[in-house]
């Protein structure tokens, strides 16, 4: 088979928030040793300014709960506004205020807990959320 003619997935690209900067390094590395393209932000303002001019090349956005200023649930609201068709998922390792319930009924399509049962299992859920299973 000509090499032109080979088909190469698409990396899926993810946006995540997180205001630890440990933890948002962490990801960025695992995540991208999976395969993704990642921007990491750390804040929700950032992020929605990040997400205002560049949502069309974002598949899935992982956002973290509880986060100073502007918390996940906010930030997801202005991706909605943005894009009503956002891929979010939250992150927490304490929801406050927020059950998961909460957060589901929000529309995000999952709730992932802080420290996370596993990486390899965090970047499956990512890919199938952006591939849309």
């Amino acid at each position: 088979m000509p090499k032109d003619s080979l088909e190469i997935p698409p990396r899926t690209e993810v946006l995540v928030t997180e205001d630890d900067e440990g933890v948002r390094k962490l990801l960025g590395v695992a995540l991208m040793q999976y395969g993704f393209g990642v921007t990491l932000k750390p804040s929700g303002e950032k992020a929605v300014e990040f997400y205002r001019t560049h949502h069309a090349k974002i598949d899935v956005v992982l956002l973290d709960v509880q986060m100073s200023s502007m918390d996940g649930p906010a930030t997801f609201t202005a991706f909605k506004e943005i894009n009503p068709s956002a891929r979010c998922c939250f992150m927490g390792g304490n929801t406050g205020v927020y059950t998961v319930d909460d957060l589901l009924g929000m529309g995000a399509l999952m709730v992932f807990s802080k420290p996370f049962e596993s990486l390899s299992s965090l970047a499956r859920s990512l890919r199938d959320i952006a591939d849309g299973r």
